[in-house]
């Protein structure tokens, strides 16, 4: 099942989380309606294939500095 990838900066001196970007991330799946390799093969689609992703996933790059608005202390 194809998922979303939430990109986010964690701060770990503050704690502050900002989110950077979001991407679809492929499962690569034939059984799958939203992937690149869904089949194309005649078949019961809506029974037999995923037809949402997974949900978000948080990917999280974390710093142990403090962010730049705690940093400048505003």
């Amino acid at each position: 099942m194809c998922w979303d990838a939430i990109y986010s900066s964690g701060y770990g001196r503050c704690t502050h989380q900002f989110g950077k970007d979001r991407a679809k991330i492929d499962c690569h799946r034939s059984n799958c309606a939203l992937s690149s390799n869904h089949t194309r093969a005649p078949h019961n689609c809506g029974t037999t294939c995923a037809q949402q992703t997974s949900g978000p996933m948080r990917v999280v790059d974390d710093r142990s500095a403090r962010c730049d608005k705690c940093a400048l202390g505003k």
